[in-house]
């Protein structure tokens, strides 16, 4: 599900009928269907360009490369209008991303367990693509044309995989930099980090605030590991987690405010600007703090 135009643009899977296509729904705020719905190439939906064309990540057949799973990052553009399902129009290949394959499972596209996952660190504003691409600390505005309009480095520390963390698999030299990203409606780009914990994969608990410009303009600390986030807003982190008393999904958002920042440094290419303030998140009950320094 992604927010287009005031309205929500819904992308489902039809496992009764159509094996190899997904069902696009397009509906406005209020619920009510917004325009005729169509088919798409499966995949994960990323977001739509500004002429409402989808932006799809889809696995590549199994069998191209022997160790890689590749996955195309592809545009699709909406369907004519009519009464009945149409299949989208022909995809246009944007790009391509390549993470190993789980090395047990080579002849299928199953990722390694340690394997970076693109369609998770991939989002559209406007006609341009914000994506982590590889296990590497690097993000890319890529433009719809395929042209990088932007890279940005920063300073992940050591991610080396040690010899006795044996579940990630073999091959494995060090874990993935990033494992969500998110644009919130402030026009900002949010990348959380992967740390290794007692032999895991962890989600860490800091996201890194990027402005469309590539400036590193905060750290973000959000350490309940029991609420998943979904969505950013202006000034706001919207989240989803279980009541730990009623046991209840719940869905919750939190305020963002500003605070002083001590200096936050980004390795990047590009201008080297120091960033001028840091985020600080709250709640009716407590304070959650915030650690600016950048180590």
């Amino acid at each position: 599900m992604v927010a287009h135009g005031g309205g929500i643009v819904l992308y489902g899977d039809n496992h009764l009928h159509r094996r190899r296509d997904m069902d696009i729904w397009y509906f406005d705020r209020e619920g009510q269907l917004a325009g005729p719905p169509s088919l798409a190439p499966s995949g994960k939906l990323l977001g739509l360009f500004s002429d409402e064309s989808l932006v799809i990540a889809g696995a590549m057949e199994p069998g191209l490369v022997d160790t890689r799973m590749v996955s195309a990052i592809m545009s699709v553009p909406p369907a004519p209008a009519g009464n009945e399902p149409l299949r989208a129009r022909e995809p246009e290949l944007l790009f391509l991303t390549a993470i190993p394959k789980d090395p047990t499972l080579q002849q299928y596209n199953i990722p390694a367990r340690w394997g970076h996952a693109p369609w998770h660190t991939s989002a559209v504003a406007g006609d341009t693509i914000w994506t982590v691409p590889s296990e590497r600390p690097e993000l890319l505005a890529v433009h719809r044309t395929g042209e990088v309009l932007l890279k940005v480095r920063w300073e992940a520390g050591d991610r080396t995989i040690p010899p006795e963390a044996s579940a990630f698999g073999r091959g494995a030299e060090r874990h993935p930099a990033a494992r969500s990203l998110e644009i919130g409606t402030d026009g900002l780009i949010y990348v959380q980090r992967l740390i290794l914990r007692d032999g895991g994969l962890l989600a860490s608990p800091e996201w890194l605030v990027f402005s469309p410009a590539g400036e590193l303009l905060a750290r973000l600390d959000i350490p309940d590991d029991s609420q998943h986030v979904l969505a950013f807003g202006d000034g706001v982190v919207v989240t989803t987690g279980q009541n730990e008393v009623s046991g209840v999904g719940e869905v919750r958002y939190y305020e963002l405010t500003r605070t002083p920042s001590r200096d936050v440094a980004a390795s990047q290419s590009g201008n080297g600007r120091m960033a001028e303030w840091s985020y600080f998140v709250g709640q009716s009950e407590g304070k959650v703090d915030v650690d600016s320094d950048w180590a």
